[in-house]
């Protein structure tokens, strides 16, 4: 099944979960907050196994091939000086995005901290008929409230990244091969690299390639700055070029 819907199914029975323990079982919140916890990162481990399994074998994959360049921090940092008043514009839409992301998590606090807020909730916990039933209502209206909030910042994530053709990670530094890339030591990138998703700017001294993301996560914008961009771009699609 879909990473994403997986997802989708798990918030709305823990939120409805929530909801009930909250109001019939408030000795128990604690408990269910545990359980949850513990069954989030289960099904992260389980969903990422996989995932990881293939990449670490990616990557010794392509360390066993001939070295053709190692780009430095320092090489990069340099390279990253001279293109600092684009990327900074870059970084700072990409910032207020991720900021989006943690606006849930902030609402969620306020709101348990000053409980006269949940009174908002209890307009729909007067639909109950019963005490308990009201409660119920006006929890699962505030569960429900946080969980939209997040789904939507989640696909604001979603749409910019598709806009901008993914998320933009810049890796400190990278070893370049006749098998393919390792950006800090962790990101494989095989070749051949699609020329559909790959772009170089000799100007600003960088190749950028489409990374496609996990389980519903956005793509990436892997860019590596490089002191010749076009070489490295011809030995990423295949064709004998190398990184000098």
């Amino acid at each position: 099944m879909n990473r994403m819907v997986i997802n989708y199914v798990v918030g709305i029975v823990s939120m409805v979960a929530f909801a009930y323990i909250s109001s019939y079982f408030p000795e128990m919140f604690s408990y269910l907050i545990i359980a949850y916890m513990v069954l989030m990162m289960g099904l992260i481990l389980f969903m990422t196994g996989k995932s990881t399994s293939r990449m670490i074998k990616d990557v010794s994959y392509i360390e066993k091939g001939n070295v053709i360049a190692k780009i430095s921090k320092e090489t990069i940092n340099k390279l990253k000086s001279k293109d600092i008043a684009i990327l900074s514009r870059e970084l700072s839409d990409q910032g207020k995005l991720m900021m989006l992301s943690f606006l849930p998590l902030i609402l969620f606090i306020i709101i348990i901290f000053f409980p006269s807020l949940r009174d908002v909730f209890s307009v729909v916990g007067q639909l109950g008929r019963t005490e308990q039933e009201r409660n119920f209502l006006s929890f699962l209206s505030f569960y429900l409230f946080i969980y939209v909030l997040s789904i939507s910042s989640s696909m604001f994530t979603r749409i910019y990244a598709r806009r901008k053709g993914g998320l933009l990670m810049i890796p400190s530094q990278y070893v370049v091969t006749d098998r393919g890339v390792v950006a800090d030591k962790r990101t494989p990138i095989k070749i051949p690299v699609e020329k559909t998703k790959i772009r170089y700017d000799s100007k600003r001294k960088f190749v950028e390639i489409v990374v496609p993301g996990q389980g519903g996560s956005p793509d990436s914008r892997v860019r590596l700055y490089s002191p010749n961009p076009r070489e490295l771009y011809n030995t990423l699609t295949g064709k004998s070029s190398k990184e000098s």
